[in-house]
């Protein structure tokens, strides 16, 4: 006689989650690559799944770097032992200060740039001559973009990449350059400072505004990149 199969209609292990985090971008599946949401959060990153509407809203609405709210529910899966996150609502907020305990990089990064920046035109205002545009110090950022480091976040950290050239006045000061393999593969994503040489392996998106601040700072002599 054949056992019967019951299906656990216990919710007990099921709520409403509500959270923030820095979007890093899409995971993608066999059926979409826009199937799930990764946000960094304080606790790690987690993958949320979304609906087939979010989906085709949240691809043209979100960029990497983007602080999100998301609402929804979670569930503990007893058999892999993990708790799964689906989204019913993601809306982007403002990135926290640090007033809240959060100093994430992206913050640090853009607001160093601007005291940079700030202290630039001072110095202009007080000795009376007319400031230049700022000009970047670094003339060169390569980007592996090979299988094994695109695998590991290559593509959202070239999107972090150019929005923080953008946010910091670089753009086209400073020249992005997707390369091919650099020897280490197993520690990607991998970007290199020119001309610093300024080698970073295991690169997270947080990270990519200070980066970005450190090796591109501005100068007053330098030459947009060719």
């Amino acid at each position: 006689m054949s056992k019967a199969k019951f299906k656990s209609t216990d919710t007990s292990l099921s709520c409403h989650f509500c959270l923030e985090g820095q979007f890093l971008g899409f995971a993608p599946e066999r059926k979409s690559q826009f199937r799930y949401l990764q946000v960094m959060t304080q606790d790690g990153t987690l993958p949320i799944k979304l609906s087939k509407a979010l989906q085709l809203m949240l691809f043209r609405y979100l960029l990497a770097g983007d602080w999100v709210r998301v609402v929804g529910r979670k569930k503990w899966d007893a058999e892999q032992e993990v708790t799964k996150f689906k989204a019913d609502e993601v809306v982007r907020i403002a990135p926290p200060t640090t007033s809240d305990g959060i100093s994430p990089a992206a913050v640090l990064g853009v607001e160093a740039a601007s005291r940079k920046m700030d202290d630039q035109v001072q110095s202009a205002s007080k000795s009376g001559k007319p400031s230049k545009a700022p000009k970047a110090k670094a003339s060169k950022i390569l980007i592996c973009q090979k299988s094994p480091c695109r695998k590991r976040g290559g593509g959202v950290i070239a999107e972090m990449v150019e929005r923080s050239l953008c946010q910091q006045g670089l753009e086209g000061q400073v020249k992005v350059k997707y390369t091919g393999c650099m020897d280490r593969c197993k520690a990607g994503p991998n970007v290199v400072f020119m001309p610093d040489k300024a080698k970073y392996s295991r690169v997270k998106p947080g990270m990519i505004p200070e980066l970005v601040s450190q090796h591109c700072a501005v100068t007053g002599n330098q030459s947009p990149a060719k």
